[in-house]
């Protein structure tokens, strides 16, 4: 990738969040921190990154808030984000993953515990950035001009049948940014469901 990857931590404890930073500038990555979701919030909206590592206890707003506050808008859905966390209950990694987290790391963990789990999502972003297949037309003159174009990419699999599973593994994204995509297809097509989409998107009988 050409440039600087950037990133932004999110950690309570300052010399877990400091040994963080300082590893990964040394690999050539940039980093801004904060010690508490309302910050890493801010510094997010203020400049979106290329991943967030995000811890899950912080005071205030937790991680999972975190997470669900950025899930709400599609201008960050496409950001991969790992948790890290001190809870080796199974139970509480799954409820992350449910809520649409890409990956986890488990504390306490080594440098390369971080860095191959950040490397792995990079790894398949430029997988999906380089080598994203090229979808069929739609099949009907619908507003396209409403929808971004991974909006557009995404409406084109779901008028193919496709599920969110099978779409996030064609397109190599999370099931949770297809379902965002969904949804915001869905409220700026102002149409109520996926039937009525694929209803409104026929093609009339005398087209070819």
């Amino acid at each position: 990738m050409d440039g600087k990857i950037s990133l932004v931590i999110i950690e309570d404890d300052d010399s877990l969040r400091e040994e963080i930073v300082f590893v990964l500038e040394a690999e050539g990555f940039e980093v801004t921190a904060a010690e508490n979701g309302r910050e890493g919030l801010r510094l997010i909206e203020e400049s979106p990154p290329d991943i967030i590592c995000c811890d899950i206890m912080l005071p205030g707003m937790d991680g999972y808030q975190v997470l669900k506050e950025l899930s709400s808008s599609s201008r960050y859905v496409d950001i991969p984000f790992i948790f890290i966390t001190a809870r080796s209950d199974l139970q509480q990694v799954r409820y992350g993953m449910t809520l649409g987290a890409d990956d986890y790391v488990t504390k306490p963990f080594s440098h390369n515990d971080l860095l191959s789990a950040i490397r792995t999502r990079l790894k398949k972003r430029q997988i999906r950035t380089t080598q994203e297949p090229s979808p069929p037309p739609p099949r009907a003159n619908i507003e396209l001009n409403l929808l971004t174009p991974r909006e557009q990419q995404v409406l084109t699999y779901i008028m193919s049948g496709c599920t969110s599973k099978e779409i996030a593994e064609r397109l190599s994204i999370s099931k949770r940014t297809v379902d965002k995509h969904r949804q915001n297809i869905l409220a700026k097509l102002e149409i109520r469901s996926i039937a009525q989409l694929l209803s409104a998107a026929r093609l009339p009988t005398d087209q070819k």
